[in-house]
């Protein structure tokens, strides 16, 4: 056998001896020139890789988020965003994602313009993105800044349906509604094939027809709700939650939704709270039927089961399944079953819950709780008020705002009325999109508080807010006419205003009679103002305030009789020193 030969010196590449690779002094200067040309490439494409993969990562997440955003788990997705999107503010699946969030959960549209606007200014927009930025900035009531991004939308994306659909929202927020409405209907009926478009037009009409078209279109979705596809799911939801219905389409329609195929429970459960409305008797056997169903699920699949026992008031039936351990691990669970607990008057066991247990929620959420529980528990609120300002001052969020809504009720039923304000206040300013009931509630604390001012400015807002809306023009020039302001105004859109019969109006409503005796009494014209409120027929049914007022001026037109029913036991305290002084009217 022939030896191998000895290593030469000069050889600078690896070397073989006996079957062994090797490097001698050369070999080792090639294998470090080799990772130092490995670090430069590393150096050149490494950070586009790690971007890759950060935009791959973000993308999953996002998508995650959505998952739960579509199923309603609010918490479960702004954990998910809040946790990945310090460091990635740049990753647009992510700002789509926290938009949708900010929308859809909170009704946050101008928090929701934030991401948009980032997604924009990237670079990396969609059309899609642009027309979602300018209906969240619509919702808003900036028409200016969605009207430029309409603009800037290629041609072929302006005249689409969807840009057209656009087009329509910003012309409603501008005041035009009867365009608006045109363009909804030129937009639906582009794609008149399409059972989306024409569900939508069914709808449409529906809510804007006379009674032959209603029941034309109400036919349309009904036939919708028997196919066997997401249209068929958006027409039960709809007929679950907007039609009159009878007690044989109730059940036809838990019939539809049970056999259908991408029916989930969610799906289910609306048109089962539905059903209960109609069939309450069966309210017992069905409990019990959904709970059998639903036995041996997982926690996760429990959440819109466990959730529509808590819009069915079932507080026993939800404590009865779900253990306390399982609902502090899961955040939209455990809300539910804080919900149940209260309901039950629990709230010794809840309280200890919050303290002692590590709870899935956040600081806001766990001192309205508190606030909850110390407003039940102890008598002086001392507590209670410590927790409500507390709640306020970790809702760092705007997201928060459901919490604070709720946490200024909590204040108003407490009759702590400068921190119902201070809430209530907080979530108007970001226009959210049940601002017309919050500014109702100022109004309501305002009135409580016979603050003048304050009574003048909601209802300027309101009647802002819901232009249509008469009721509260009325309101607002009743006020008028009995504090003595801004009399002309309301002179100018009173007199010879006929109004609805007074027998239809609501107790927050005024009988256009009333307006027009005050009108006439204000101006001096005692005739008309005899003539008017001889012809209220429902004048006990009337608010304590106008009661009085109707019963002073009825004094002045002789009729003492009906005067004192009228102002008989009215609480005094409920009245403005104004109405007081009507009530007076005509007493020596």
């Amino acid at each position: 056998m022939t030896p191998n030969p000895a290593p030469s010196s000069n050889n600078s590449g690896p070397t073989i001896v006996n079957g062994t690779v090797g490097f001698g002094f050369g070999g080792w200067s090639w294998a470090a020139a080799f990772i130092f040309l490995l670090g430069i490439v590393m150096a050149i494409s490494g950070r586009p890789l790690y971007s890759k993969y950060k935009a791959h990562h973000a993308k999953g997440v996002a998508a995650k988020a959505m998952i739960a955003i579509n199923e309603e788990r609010w918490e479960a997705a702004s954990q998910l965003l809040s946790t990945e999107l310090p460091g990635n503010q740049n990753q647009p699946a992510l700002l789509r994602a926290m938009a949708e969030l900010f929308l859809q959960a909170y009704g946050d549209a101008q928090m929701a313009v934030t991401p948009l606007r980032q997604l924009l200014a990237s670079g990396a927009a969609t059309p899609d993105d642009m027309r979602r930025c300018a209906e969240a900035l619509t919702l808003t009531g900036d028409t200016t800044e969605a009207k430029r991004i309409y603009d800037t939308l290629p041609t072929a994306e302006r005249d689409s349906r969807k840009g057209l659909e656009l087009l329509a929202n910003i012309t409603r927020e501008a005041g035009h509604p009867e365009e608006a409405m045109r363009l909804l209907r030129t937009a639906l009926q582009r794609d008149a094939t399409d059972p989306d478009c024409q569900l939508r037009l069914a709808i449409l009409y529906e809510g804007n027809s006379l009674d032959a078209s209603k029941q034309h279109a109400a036919e349309a979705i009904w036939k919708i709700a028997h196919r066997q596809d997401r249209f068929a799911l958006a027409a039960i939801a709809h007929l679950a939650t907007n039609s009159p219905l009878t007690a044989t389409e109730i059940v036809e329609l838990r019939t539809l939704v049970d056999a259908h195929p991408l029916a989930t429970d969610r799906d289910r459960y609306r048109v089962l709270h539905a059903y209960l409305i109609y069939r309450p008797l069966e309210r017992r056997a069905l409990i019990a039927s959904e709970m059998q169903r639903n036995q041996g699920k997982a926690p996760e699949a429990l959440f819109d089961f466990l959730r529509w026992l808590g819009t069915e008031k079932e507080a026993a039936a939800i404590l009865t399944i779900l253990p306390k351990q399982t609902a502090i691990r899961d955040a939209d669970i455990f809300l539910v079953y804080v919900d149940a607990l209260s309901a039950a008057e629990r709230w010794a066991e809840l309280r200890d819950i919050m303290k002692n247990e590590k709870v899935q929620v956040s600081k806001a959420t766990a001192n309205y709780v508190l606030a909850q529980c110390y407003a039940n528990l102890e008598p002086d609120h001392y507590k209670a008020r410590q927790y409500i300002l507390a709640t306020y001052g970790n809702a760092t969020a705007r997201a928060e705002n459901e919490i604070i809504f709720r946490t200024a009720g909590l204040a108003e039923n407490l009759g702590i009325f400068d921190l119902a304000r201070q809430g209530y206040l907080r979530v108007a300013e970001t226009k959210p999109r049940n601002i017309v009931t919050i500014v109702e509630k100022l109004h309501e604390l305002a009135a409580r508080e016979k603050d003048i001012p304050a009574m003048f400015t909601t209802l300027r807002k309101l009647r802002e807010l819901r232009p249509g809306n008469q009721s509260y023009t009325d309101r607002l020039n009743y006020l008028r006419l009995v504090i003595g302001l801004e009399q002309e105004e309301a002179w100018k859109t009173i007199l010879g205003y006929d109004g609805a019969p007074a027998s239809t109006l609501t107790s927050s409503a005024v009988p256009p009679a009333l307006l027009r005796a005050l009108a006439a009494y204000r101006l001096g014209q005692m005739e008309r103002m005899a003539t008017e409120v001889k012809s209220i027929a429902t004048a006990t049914q009337l608010p304590a305030g106008q009661r009085a007022i109707l019963a002073g001026m009825m004094r002045l037109v002789g009729d003492d009789i009906t005067a004192f029913r009228l102002s008989e036991g009215i609480p005094q305290k409920l009245l403005l020193d104004e109405e007081k002084t009507f009530g007076s009217l005509g007493l020596n």
